[in-house]
């Protein structure tokens, strides 16, 4: 496999075909996405339960608790992003964002992890959608895109052209890739504790973790694609996760709804 491609669906024992991402031009259809976070400041409290993973975020008025479900949508769909949003709204649940994905690898049960680790091997879309700038490195990250559940969230940062595959360790390492990546996870976290949680997420090593964004100026780069998915995915060995912020719209895939509850916070 060439320096410049990845593979994001991992085979497995049934059969399931090899599907090559091409990292330059992104000419091939990706099957699946997955990712998302909050974007207001919060403060997340998780407890572990039988096989969902519970997260308590307190905002300033509210709190919300979010309920990962614990098994995928059972008829193996694989759909667009939106088609997905439409889905769980239909349904009364969120989509999946990256900070569920980020807090269920802090605190979900075993039982979960390891739910979403068989996940990873088809890849996770979830409802996070970044907004890329034609011209510059500016980008709205976009949390909840489309829920009728819970109020989007937005925030806006400058993210690095991870054109070829990064490894996390190097996008930690920048000021522009940790601020990236901690609004992406919605997280306050040290750049060491980001890499333990993605690690115990995927049970990857933190040196088999990478990064992938679009590049400005390709065929399908930000200039006239602009808009993207973020995926969760193992490479086609499944040795390697991949945390691409730039799924086309029109990629289809799997993804897992969230149970949501907000309750007013008692004003002292």
């Amino acid at each position: 496999m060439s320096s410049d491609t990845f593979t994001i669906r991992c085979l497995d024992n049934v059969g399931i075909a090899e599907e090559i991402i091409k990292m330059k031009t992104r000419n091939t259809l990706g099957s699946l996405v997955l990712a998302g976070s909050l974007a207001y400041n919060i403060s997340p409290v998780l407890t572990q339960g039988p096989s969902s993973a519970y997260a308590d975020y307190a905002g300033k008025a509210t709190t919300q608790s979010r309920v990962i479900d614990a098994q995928p949508v059972t008829n193996d769909a694989r759909i667009t992003q939106d088609e997905w949003i439409t889905f769980f709204n239909k349904q009364g649940k969120a989509m999946i964002d990256a900070s569920d994905l980020y807090k269920a690898g802090q605190a979900g049960s075993d039982e979960l992890v390891n739910s979403l680790q068989e996940a990873l091997k088809h890849g996770i879309f979830t409802s996070t959608r970044i907004i890329y700038d034609h011209n510059t490195l500016d980008a709205r990250i976009i949390h909840n895109y489309k829920s009728a559940v819970v109020k989007p969230t937005e925030s806006k940062v400058a993210i690095p052209v991870y054109q070829q595959v990064t490894r996390l360790s190097k996008a930690l390492g920048t000021k522009e890739g940790k601020a990236y990546l901690k609004a992406l996870f919605n997280t306050n976290d040290a750049p060491e504790n980001i890499a333990k949680t993605l690690s115990r997420l995927s049970g990857k090593g933190i040196d088999n973790i990478y990064v992938w964004t679009p590049p400005q100026n390709l065929e399908f780069g930000r200039k006239n694609v602009s808009a993207r998915v973020v995926e969760f995915g193992y490479d086609y060995v499944c040795i390697r996760l991949l945390v691409d912020g730039g799924e086309l719209l029109n990629s289809r895939g799997r993804s897992r709804g969230v149970s949501v509850k907000t309750d007013k916070v008692k004003q002292k």
